[in-house]
């Protein structure tokens, strides 16, 4: 037994040479998500209302991921054919992004704002990914539509059918289940349960460990893009990156839990 694919468009509206697709509507949705839900956690956590700005944020982070993001796939994953072809590199229509590249670029662009209204980045990073799983959530969501990023064969009962192929792994939906729902439901476990996890990177700290423990079990089952070989050991690009961001978690805890560190 297994299951088709929705044949869904991945284009929603067709005005002239304006295209809205599924994937850029996911962006848009988990971002203006994320800020909304920010402001509320720095009221709900008496914070000082300079934090408020924090929706300013939005255009400059939805600039800081899209160029990160693509900077990132096209020099990881397919520099071969962008050196070939660099005008595609603008191309960012016909897909293509890293969501560990656009991480990056939306800590730039967090470091870069806070620095100029005199704010502290770790505590800007700690609300913002306290609501970041929404927006993984309907990112994987949008892949699922659009039929990419599937996982490996299977003759599991819930394998779904991509392009008339064999069925395999709805990775896509065991991502969003794990690195949307689950890290969602954790953080506010942790954030409301204990408010001064709100601090000095803290939360920050364990949305890293949380989702890279969630991508490298995903990672088991998703077609595999990148796989580098050390004699026995196979590893992903995608465990090699979670194996990083999981030591940059490690090293917020450490360091938020460090009294003489300052915010």
């Amino acid at each position: 037994m297994s299951f088709h694919a929705p044949n869904i468009d991945p284009v929603i509206l067709q005005l002239g040479p304006l295209t809205v697709k599924w994937y850029s509507m996911a962006y848009l949705i988990g971002i203006l998500a994320i800020l909304k839900n920010s402001k509320t956690i720095v009221k709900n956590f008496s914070l000082s209302d300079k934090y408020l700005r924090i929706e300013e944020l939005l255009l400059p982070i939805i600039v800081g991921m899209i160029l990160g993001g693509r900077i990132f796939y096209v020099l990881i994953y397919n520099l071969d054919f962008y050196m070939q072809y660099p005008a595609e590199i603008l191309y960012i229509h016909k897909g293509g992004m890293s969501f560990f590249g656009g991480l990056t670029g939306a800590v730039v662009t967090i470091f870069a704002f806070s620095n100029k209204h005199n704010l502290s980045t770790r505590r800007i990073c700690d609300i913002i990914s306290l609501n970041v799983p929404i927006g993984i959530f309907f990112g994987r969501i949008a892949n699922f539509i659009n039929k990419e990023l599937y996982g490996k064969v299977t003759d599991l009962p819930w394998g779904v059918v991509f392009f008339q192929d064999q069925p395999r792994h709805p990775s896509q939906l065991y991502e969003a289940f794990l690195e949307g729902i689950v890290l969602f439901f954790i953080l506010r476990y942790f954030a409301y349960k204990k408010k001064s996890m709100l601090y000095k990177g803290k939360t920050t700290g364990i949305a890293l460990i949380v989702y890279s423990i969630a991508r490298f079990i995903a990672e088991l089952f998703r077609e595999i893009d990148i796989e580098f070989i050390y004699g026995n050991l196979h590893v992903t690009a995608g465990q090699l990156f979670t194996i990083l961001t999981l030591c940059i978690g490690c090293i917020l805890i450490a360091k938020s839990c460090n009294k003489k560190d300052k915010m």
